[in-house]
């Protein structure tokens, strides 16, 4: 069940956020709210998971667009 977990916050709309093509860094993202997620540091839901797609991206340096 694991493997199909689909967090919150769609690699789309990350791209959408930050103004990016499909990069490397979108995965790091993403992962990063699923590991958040799982391991229970953040609820299964949008705006948490919303909130550190933000944070990781802005220690990733990149620019909400």
């Amino acid at each position: 069940q694991v493997r199909n977990f689909q967090p919150p916050v769609t690699g789309e709309e990350i791209m959408k956020t930050f103004n990016l093509k499909p990069c490397r860094e979108i995965g790091i993202i993403k992962s990063t709210i699923k590991e958040a997620i799982l391991d229970g540091d953040i609820p299964n839901e949008h705006d948490a998971a919303y909130e550190l797609m933000l944070e990781k991206g802005k220690e990733l340096g990149l620019i909400v667009e």
